[in-house]
This record gives C-alpha cells, sequence and structure tokens, in this order.
C-alpha cells in the first residue's frame, strides 16, 4: 500500500513496491505488544543519541526479510557483522 505507487512514479516499479515473482520482496513485521525503551543501540545507528531516547514505546520490529533473506529474528541481527571500511 506505501511502496507500490512511490516505485511505479520512480521508475522501478517491476522491481520495487510490490510481492510478485521477480520483485525485491522487504518486508518486515511488528510486534504491537512489544514494549522498548529507545537507546541508539536499539535503533542501529552510528549515532551516540537516539531522537526519542529514553522513551519507552509499544510496537517494535521484530523480523526483517531483505529480497527473501532472513536479516533479523526477534529484533536480533542474523549472521556475521561485516564493518564497512572508512574511506
Amino acid at each position: 500500500l506505501a511502496s507500490e505507487a512511490p516505485a511505479r512514479i520512480f521508475g522501478l516499479g517491476s522491481r520495487k513496491g510490490s510481492l510478485s515473482p521477480g520483485a525485491d520482496a522487504d518486508l518486515f513485521t511488528v510486534d504491537p505488544r512489544r514494549i522498548e525503551t529507545v537507546t541508539p543501540q536499539k535503533t542501529a545507528s552510528r549515532s551516540d543519541f537516539a531522537l526519542h531516547e529514553g522513551e519507552r514505546l509499544t510496537g517494535w520490529p521484530d523480523t526483517l526479510i531483505k529480497r527473501g533473506i532472513l536479516i533479523t529474528r526477534d529484533g536480533e541481527p542474523l549472521g556475521d557483522y561485516l564493518p564497512r571500511p572508512r574511506p
């Protein structure tokens, strides 16, 4: 609903914004009952602060699937961390 029109507008409609075969299937699920206190570490940011730091939020990302590959489960990353080289 929120992805199809923008993908079409920017000429990416055949690969983005859809769950059809051949499209990039990037999905996430949210646990609507999970309550978390926001910290920079939980927002996966390189910054040492978070805009809503210290706030308790209800509803938190749970699972991320990128191009059909499971990236996180229960909010925890899967696989190995590969740091990006600094220029």
